[in-house]
């Protein structure tokens, strides 16, 4: 017997789901809960969440994003890297989170999804101390 991944699931999870609103919305949740129950998944459901909305996301052209900066960023900075990121990834809706962290020399750490865009100035060092030492 095949095991069945936290991707199709979730993927199952949205399908099932999806469209429906109210009563119809709640019972499909009761039949999700008790699938989940029944193959004693449910110390799992937070993956599956996770799983689940972010094929959500994908479906409605979300992307989700963490900014991490050495200094709080104005309104005009945090709308031109909105907006990069939206021509990059061809969003319909950029959901942000920005995050100070002080033990960030300068620049930024944009997280997307599994991609990590590093433009920290700790991270330019490094670059430039590897290439030192490579030639």
């Amino acid at each position: 017997m095949s095991k069945i991944s936290i991707q199709n699931i979730a993927q199952a999870i949205a399908s099932h789901t999806a469209g429906k609103a109210g009563a119809d919305l709640e019972r499909a949740n009761k039949d999700t809960i008790q699938f989940l129950s029944k193959k004693k998944l449910l110390g799992r459901s937070d993956e599956i969440l996770d799983a689940v909305g972010k094929i959500i996301d994908k479906e409605d052209g979300v992307v989700r994003i963490k900014v991490l900066s050495a200094k709080s960023l104005d309104g005009h900075d945090k709308k031109e890297i909105e907006e990069n990121i939206k021509h990059k990834y061809g969003a319909k809706e950029i959901v942000s989170e920005y995050l100070e962290d002080k033990d960030l020399l300068g620049g930024m750490k944009i997280i997307v999804g599994d991609e990590i865009l590093d433009t920290t100035y700790r991270n330019k060092l490094d670059q430039l101390a590897t290439h030192l030492i490579n030639k």
